[in-house]
């Protein structure tokens, strides 16, 4: 049930991700098979044999797992950017050779604290790194009347969000958005290559 089309969700609810119309358009046209442009890594992890792709797309987002709420709504719990090939077969393949590296050529000339904190502290680093490479960055969903404006939007002011032509959604202040994402992310500050994926709010 992860792996079902996000589409499923507006079948039963009026929900949409705030995701750019175009990509969204080439989405809807796609047909069955491998995507012409996708490279060896996206064929071997994203596709099963018959070529069907096993995880959908929000933007560039690959949504590995998520939930469906009963408001109708859809919570991403594991997803991965524009850039997750960087994040898994670079940054974290630098992160472990050079923690090995340094681990065989000279932690033997240090103390046992520093044999033990170390590989600890590299540990951590790569956990912390999966985490914020697989973790929602702030997606927003769709909103393309003001009537079906949340109820904060009433409190704050309806005129403090604006209408956003790429994704045909008004959005609030603190959303933008990304080109590379091609979606609209809430307190979006840049995308992060090391970390595959951009740095928003979430």
């Amino acid at each position: 049930k992860a792996r079902d089309d996000l589409n499923a969700f507006s079948e039963t609810a009026p929900f949409e991700w705030a995701v750019g119309v175009k990509g969204e358009k080439r989405e809807r046209e796609r047909k069955p098979g491998v995507d012409a442009d996708a490279d060896c890594l996206e064929r071997l992890f994203c596709y099963s044999k018959d070529g069907r792709r096993r995880y959908p797309k929000v933007g560039e987002f690959y949504v590995l797992k998520q939930r469906k709420k009963r408001d109708g709504t859809a919570e991403i719990d594991c997803i991965v950017g524009p850039y997750w090939k960087v994040m898994f077969f670079c940054t974290s393949t630098l992160i472990i050779g050079v923690t090995l590296f340094l681990i065989c050529s000279y932690m033997p000339l240090h103390h046992i604290s520093v044999k033990i904190l170390f590989p600890l502290c590299a540990v951590g680093a790569l956990i912390a790194l999966w985490l914020t490479g697989t973790s929602d960055p702030g997606l927003v969903r769709r909103y393309r009347t003001r009537e079906s404006l949340p109820s904060r939007a009433t409190e704050a002011g309806a005129k403090e969000w604006s209408w956003n032509d790429q994704v045909e959604s008004f959005r609030e202040p603190t959303t933008t958005y990304c080109r590379e994402c091609d979606a609209l992310i809430d307190g979006y500050d840049h995308v992060c290559p090391w970390t595959g994926t951009a740095i928003g709010r979430a």
